[in-house]
């Protein structure tokens, strides 16, 4: 039976502005080590080929250091001005290290730094569910708050059913060809001005019909963006 072959993208271009630090944000330490390193130990753990991390450029060369102490071969390149256009940097070059396979061969997972407690454990159940083929798997929680849809003016206009919700999380994995297949498309939307504002890289499957399958995320997946993750966070490695 073929292997299918595994590549993850690291986005880690965030500044850190809402962490409330003095650099970014992936370079802020958190139980001695920082997030990126945290992050690049997770995706190693569940066993990816290749791993790409995508960065601003003014922490190219941290983040380099970093990468080296973590694993052997792990590229470091600068992202774009948004997280979209950096993920789709990491993918690009993913999938070339994947050798550019065709669709059922080979797998790309997209990574949020931010997410550096994310069980290994959740990274391999994302994985193998792109292996067992599904095209999009997101990790996901179900939602504890009732979620209020408002107009312009604040003025609650809808409550989406609760049990119908889930907050998504990442690693998102995917078919490597279908996502991008999936980022080309919109790429050239983007390039007629009417491309649709996507905050996850799920969202580019969805827009082409593509389904994506959910898988049980994690708590310890937090996403650390303010002070209070940081807090989270410590607790969660308190536990061991």
């Amino acid at each position: 039976m073929c292997i299918r072959r595994v590549a993850a993208v690291i986005v880690a271009a965030g500044s850190g502005t809402r962490l409330g630090a003095n650099k970014p944000k992936a370079l802020v330490e958190l139980g001695g080590r920082c997030l990126l390193d945290r992050a690049l130990a997770g995706v190693r753990a569940a066993g990816v080929d290749h791993v790409v991390v995508t960065v601003s450029a003014d922490m190219r060369d941290d983040a380099a250091v970093v990468a080296l102490g973590s694993q052997p071969g792990v590229c470091v390149i600068e992202g774009g001005a948004e997280r979209a256009d950096s993920a789709w940097r990491g993918v690009q070059l993913a999938y070339e290290l994947l050798g550019c396979p065709g669709e059922g061969e080979a797998t790309i997972v997209v990574h949020d730094a931010a997410r550096c407690l994310t069980p290994p454990a959740m990274i391999e159940r994302v994985i193998d569910a792109v292996a067992a083929g599904a095209r999009g798997v997101i990790p996901a929680l179900p939602v504890v708050d009732t979620i209020k849809v408002v107009d312009g003016a604040e003025q609650v206009v809808g409550a989406p059913q609760r049990a119908m919700l889930r907050a998504a999380q990442t690693p998102q994995g995917f078919d490597a060809a279908t996502l991008v297949r999936a980022n080309r498309q919109w790429q050239q939307s983007q390039g007629a001005g009417d491309a649709a504002v996507v905050t996850d890289d799920a969202s580019l499957l969805e827009l082409i019909g593509v389904p994506v399958q959910v898988v049980e995320g994690a708590a310890e997946a937090l996403k650390i963006t303010n002070p209070i993750d940081m807090v989270v966070a410590e607790f969660y490695l308190s536990r061991g």
